[in-house]
Formats: structure tokens, sequence, C-alpha cells
């Protein structure tokens, strides 16, 4: 009994010597102003590379053409790649990509995020339940409806 009374004795002391310290302790910061990241699609109108000196890589200054997001129709620069990036990875004139529109504390820069890969998303999946349901007859009928239900 004697020893839980000087635990519970020590707990408050480190408690009453301590919290008010360490609300003293935190200066309060101005908040820096963030907007949320917007990701846009876009088409690549012209892609120059060039190499970095010293090490394998590649570095691309793109100008794309935003097609979505609250600037369509704007032409923007974007700067892709890097030291360890790999040069078979780059993009051509007139690929659709993936942009990422960063505004912290004023300063918008936007990067690529990939390639815009939708259509072909969807045109696997197609051909996946077409394979199926030719396989599968009936029950690839009602599987598919099936994954379609868990899914939604």
């Amino acid at each position: 009994m004697r020893s839980h009374v000087r635990i519970l004795f020590g707990v408050a002391t480190l408690t009453a010597v301590f919290l008010p310290g360490l609300s003293l302790a935190q200066e309060e910061a101005a908040p820096i102003p963030v907007q949320p990241d917007e990701f846009l699609r876009g088409t690549v109108l012209s892609a120059n590379v060039r190499t970095v000196e010293g090490a394998e890589g590649l570095i691309q200054e793109l100008n794309v053409r935003l097609d979505s997001g609250s600037e369509v129709g704007k032409e923007v620069p974007v700067v892709h790649g890097g030291v360890l990036a790999d040069p078979e990875d780059g993009v051509q004139v007139g690929d659709r990509v993936v942009l990422v529109r960063s505004d912290a504390a004023g300063e918008v820069t936007y990067y690529l995020a990939d390639r815009y890969r939708l259509p072909m998303t969807f045109l696997v999946i197609g051909l996946l339940i077409a394979i199926a349901i030719a396989v599968g007859g009936k029950r690839g009928v009602t599987a598919t409806f099936g994954l379609a239900a868990s899914v939604g």
C-alpha cells in the first residue's frame, strides 16, 4: 500500500512540474497557406531533352497543354526526370499525361505524375469480362454481375 502511494505521489509531482512547462514551450507558428493538390490531364506539346553532366539520367523540359481542371487550355512548363531517371522513361510529343498542380505559399508548380492510362485500363477490363463470359457462359455472366455488385 505504501509503495502505491509513493508511485502516485511521484506521478503527480512529475505532472505538476513538467506539464506547465510543456505548454509554455510550444510556440504558435503562423500557418503556411497550402492549397490541396489538383490532378490534371494534359497533352505534351513539346519535349526538350537534356542530359545531366557526370551522371546517367535524363531531364525533359516539357510544354504541356492542360485538358482538364481549373485552367483548361493553359500551357504550362514542366520539368520531368533527374539524375536517376531512366532514359527510356521519357514522354513524347502528343502523349497524354497526368499532372499535379501544387500551390504552396502562393507558388504554383506543376509536375508529371504519370501517363494517362485510363482508356487502356477500360479496354483491359472489357477484355477480361468478355473472356469470363466466353469461358464461363451463364456462370461467367453471373460472376461478372456479382463482381460489379461487390465493387459497387
